[in-house]
């Protein structure tokens, strides 16, 4: 569906009240496509699950896209896997997000934000609605961290973290322990495919210790080594709210 047929859809969704699905998922939609789409989404107030993924969504069309969000009341799970928003398009969806109070879920996995994360940190710093947060290959290393960690610090809703597939090394996982020492919301943590290893283990080990919230815990692919594993096996002893753990295909 290119551009023509997205304005078809978008006239019809300015009056239709029932759809409250809407799966756009690889459809070539570009700026002037998701231009037509956000002017609709303005007065729609029935769909609640919009699928974006897998288009050409660049900057210019999330401005398009953050401007409708801004005043929509209704749609609470946004998926714009795969498109290409990079650190200015975040730029302009964190200021939406400032102001949007119903989006529960969203998925921003396999863009280019990277830089772009320090926008969305502010953000969550106040946002109290989404709950569920997919940053997975976005090339997110230390630095990044380092602005994401701080707002996880005084977020209150994130409960589903997903931050596999980036480039977080043991200094960003220092930063993200400290946050987890006083975060008590986030129960489902995935930092499979990162380059995490012995200090970056020894630590978060020791923050399982006393952390009452985590269940859910995902190191899959990293760099853990026998002697990380007797760290982690210490914790186990003493925590009591993880019931899940994969750290399959590391190198002990």
């Amino acid at each position: 569906m290119r551009n023509e047929g997205i304005r078809y859809l978008s006239e019809a969704l300015k009056y239709n009240n029932s759809i409250t699905y809407l799966n756009l998922y690889n459809n070539d939609i570009r700026e002037e496509g998701i231009r037509y789409l956000s002017e609709a989404l303005k007065c729609n107030n029935s769909i609640t699950f919009l699928d974006l993924n897998f288009n050409e969504i660049k900057k210019e069309g999330i401005r398009y896209l953050s401007e409708a969000l801004k005043v929509n009341e209704s749609i609470t799970f946004l998926n714009l896997y795969k498109n290409d928003i990079q650190e200015e398009g975040m730029k302009y969806l964190s200021e939406a997000l400032k102001v949007n109070k119903c989006i529960t879920s969203l998925d921003l996995s396999y863009n280019i934000i990277k830089e772009g994360i320090k926008y969305l940190s502010e953000t969550l710093k106040t946002n109290s609605s989404i709950n569920s947060l997919d940053l997975s290959s976005n090339d997110i290393g230390d630095e990044e961290m380092r602005y994401l960690s701080e707002s996880l610090k005084n977020n209150s809703s994130i409960t589903l973290l997903n931050l596999g597939y980036n480039n977080i090394t043991n200094k960003g996982m220092e930063y993200l322990n400290e946050s987890l020492k006083v975060n008590e919301c986030i129960t489902y943590l995935d930092l499979r495919y990162n380059k995490i290893k012995d200090k970056g283990i020894k630590n978060l080990s020791e923050v399982l210790k006393t952390n009452s919230s985590i269940t859910f815990l995902n190191l899959e692919n990293n760099n853990i080594q026998e002697e990380e594993i007797k760290y982690l096996s210490e914790a186990l002893q003493s925590n009591t709210t993880l019931t899940e753990l994969s750290y399959r295909n590391n190198d002990y």
